[in-house]
């Protein structure tokens, strides 16, 4: 493994019985730390997994402009 790690690259911690990792919009977790650390660099980079980790949370961020109260109701 390289032994530089990006300033950008998520942590892969400990989480139950398995390990996480999160950065800006999304949160992964898997039983395998590997998968983790894989999938996790792919979505900092803005590209998604081909293997799919067991939880895989995206979060999609919609403007400012385009949010409203009423929205947030349904």
């Amino acid at each position: 493994m390289n032994a530089r790690t990006h300033r950008s690259t998520p942590r892969v911690r400990r989480c139950g019985t398995g390990f996480a990792a999160e950065g800006p919009g999304f949160f992964v977790w898997d039983r395998d730390s590997g998968a983790v650390a894989d999938a996790a660099l792919l979505l900092a980079r803005g590209a998604l997994p081909v293997r799919t980790p067991e939880r895989l949370l995206l979060v999609h961020g919609r403007p400012a402009a385009s949010a409203d109260s009423e929205s947030l109701d349904d």
